[in-house]
This record gives C-alpha cells, structure tokens and sequence, in this order.
C-alpha cells in the first residue's frame, strides 16, 4: 500500500471485517502517513466521507470495513473516478463465504472487476478451503506458504480427556494425551464443569490467553466466569508494575 501511494501516486483501499479492527489499523498507519506525508481515511461506522474527497496534492489509503468499502467503491463508480484506487486489500477474503456479509463482499469484488480499471487486488487468509475457486474468481496468482513463526500444536477436548490433533496428508488422527483433573471446589465444579477455568490456568499468568467466543454476551459471562475462578495469587502478579 506504502509503494502505491508513493510511488505510483494512487490511492488505496484496505477491507477488514470490524470496526475495532478498522481503528487498530488506523492507528499503526497513522505515524507512517505523517512521515511519508499521505492520508489515512477511516471509513467505518459513522466515519468516512462518500464519496471520498478528491485530493490534489496527497493521496489516501482508505480504511474500511466491509460494508463502507462497498458504498466507497459505489460512489466512485458512479462519479466516474474509480481510476483513482490503484490497489484494494481485502482482509480475512474466506468471508466471502459467509451468509449475509459475504455477498456484500462478493459485490464489492465483482463490481471492481467488471470495471477493469486495472486494479490491482490482494486478498488474504489463513483459513480458505477453495483457495483454486477464488483465483479463478478474481483471475489471481496464488501465493501460499506454511510457515508460522511458533509451532502450533492442536488439542480437543472430548469429555475430560484432551486429545492431540495430527493431521497426517490432509487426514487428521486423534491420540489421547491426558486426563484433566483440576483442584475445583464443590461450587467451583458446578460454576465450569467444562474445567475451562482449569486449561486457562495452565497458562496464565506466565503467557498470554486467547479464548474464543461465540457471541458478545458469551464473551462477557465467559470472562465474568474466569475471574470467579483466578487463584489468589493472580492478584499479586506483577504487583509493581501496575502500582
């Protein structure tokens, strides 16, 4: 994106799928864009001017979710200045697969394509299944690599056994590994009898914890459950730091 705004003098377009995500990657271009001397434009719930503002001096890299993208490229369409995007990024691209937001996105796409203006498009996942079916769809190169900078190890729980996940030419196997047995209470058990308390502990506070949840109210009863469940001596760590 840097190159296209630099060097080749045209804008730029990044698709992430949420608000926050938007907001994130403003702020990690902003401190770029004040030294290299170009914009960044969010375009993101309220946020974001359609359609964009004809610069003359400094070009933009637009950030969007997936909804303004598509009213952002709509509006260039229409006033005939879809010239002016040189390169669209589109993040987390598997989502074109998705009931509802995927067909916004898909529209997105496709109206860029049949509007060969030579731009050029750059999607990227790390969880696409038909990766062959949406080349052809966009007329793409494939880039993949398998590199990951920490191994990844995979894990499911079944019952109170964890079994070990081996994928073995692209057939997956699974071993039992151990049997989970934590120092609940009594009203600990009946808080999380899914020991999720327990597999997090095993973790915290020497690393960090990702945990995934489905919905927003989930996320809010799950962390809710995990500071009912924290040792005591969870309060003390780090003590000084955040004195």
């Amino acid at each position: 994106m840097l190159r296209e705004v630099l060097n080749r003098k045209q804008n730029a377009l990044f698709i992430l799928p949420f608000v926050a995500i938007v907001q994130e990657k403003i702020w990690s271009l902003a401190p770029f864009a004040l030294q290299l001397d170009f914009l960044v434009e969010e375009y993101a719930a309220g946020k974001g001017h359609i359609p964009p503002k004809k610069r003359r001096k400094k070009n933009s890299i637009y950030i969007a979710t997936i909804e303004k993208g598509l009213a952002l490229i709509r509006s260039l369409v229409e006033l005939g200045r879809l010239n002016e995007l040189g390169l669209i990024v589109v993040d987390e691209l598997h989502l074109i697969g998705e009931a509802g937001r995927g067909s916004t996105l898909e529209t997105l796409l496709t109206t860029v394509i049949f509007a060969n203006q030579g731009i050029q498009i750059v999607g990227m996942s790390a969880t696409i299944g038909n990766l062959p079916d949406i080349a052809r769809f966009l007329n793409a190169d494939v880039y993949e690599k398998q590199f990951r900078p920490v191994e990844l190890t995979e894990y499911v729980k079944l019952g109170d056994v964890l079994h070990r996940i081996v994928w073995d030419g692209g057939a997956m196997e699974i071993f039992p590994e151990r049997q989970l047995a934590f120092d609940y209470s009594a009203a600990g058990a009946t808080l999380d009898p899914d020991y999720l308390g327990g597999l997090v502990s095993e973790v915290v506070p020497q690393a960090s914890c990702l945990v995934f949840c489905p919905t927003k109210r989930n996320c809010e009863n799950v962390a809710a459950l995990l500071c009912k469940l924290q040792r005591r001596e969870m309060s003390s760590h780090r003590a000084a730091e955040r004195a």
